[in-house]
């Protein structure tokens, strides 16, 4: 990504409705995974360390990035060592987890394939992984490029990765999907619009940025009940086959 993309990400990570409430919604989901006590824990693409503290709560967690500002600010806000790597090129580590996670990274990365089977071996044998990504193609747009990805996803690409890389699905479902329609909206305002950011990059006001955050959290009492049939993101948790 382009360094003004992690500046401003280190800027929105705390206080942007949808940073904040996507952290509930995988804090919900996590818990139910019944990790061991005092999990080892990796999150690969940390960018400005956002969703590290929420981590800890879980176990001894590590932490790679890419870009060297985006880890010099996740080292300030979370006290842990981030250590430099790259997917699929790069995985710092000889040790293996009981997770590993990638919030919204995946779609970075030309050769996702790859990335996924490199990341197997890093696994412990009861291990499990729980990867995010934007979704449906026909919403790729300004935000997309200015964010550098390849794509988005449908279920059944994002299925077909991880079966293919030897992953066994626990859990796979669209969410952001209250605010769903809000999205398709913004995004069809965004492909007439002029100039660089997409709306909805920046913070709102207080007043409204309260309002999605709450519309948007509410998802974390649904997600671990039921697999939502749409929405702006996708989430799956697998575990070693």
């Amino acid at each position: 990504m382009e360094d003004r993309v992690y500046r401003d990400m280190a800027l929105l990570q705390d206080q942007h409705w949808w940073f904040r409430a996507r952290r509930d919604i995988l804090l919900a989901v996590i818990k139910q995974l019944q990790l061991p006590d005092q999990a080892d824990i990796l999150e690969i693409g940390c960018g400005a360390g956002g969703n590290l503290g929420m981590l800890k709560q879980f176990g001894r967690v590590s932490a790679m990035e890419m870009d060297d500002r985006a880890i010099a600010k996740a080292k300030k806000i979370s006290g842990l060592k981030i250590d430099k790597g790259r997917l699929p090129d790069h995985i710092p580590y000889s040790c293996q987890f009981d997770l590993i996670c990638l919030f919204d990274v995946l779609e970075h990365i030309e050769n996702d394939l790859d990335a996924v089977l490199k990341i197997v071996r890093h696994l412990k044998s009861t291990g499990q992984i729980i990867i995010t990504v934007p979704a449906h193609m026909f919403l790729f747009g300004s935000h997309d490029k200015n964010m550098h990805h390849f794509r988005r996803y449908s279920k059944k690409r994002l299925k077909k990765i991880l079966t293919g890389s030897g992953f066994k699905i626990q859990k796979i479902t669209y969410f952001n999907t209250i605010l769903f329609p809000v999205v398709v909206m913004t995004r069809c305002f965004d492909f007439f619009k002029k100039g660089q950011n997409a709306i909805g990059y920046v913070t709102p006001n207080p007043f409204l940025n309260g309002i999605l955050y709450r519309i948007f959290r509410m998802e974390r009492h649904i997600i671990n009940i039921t697999n939502l049939p749409v929405g702006a993101s996708l989430i799956a948790v697998c575990k070693r086959n």
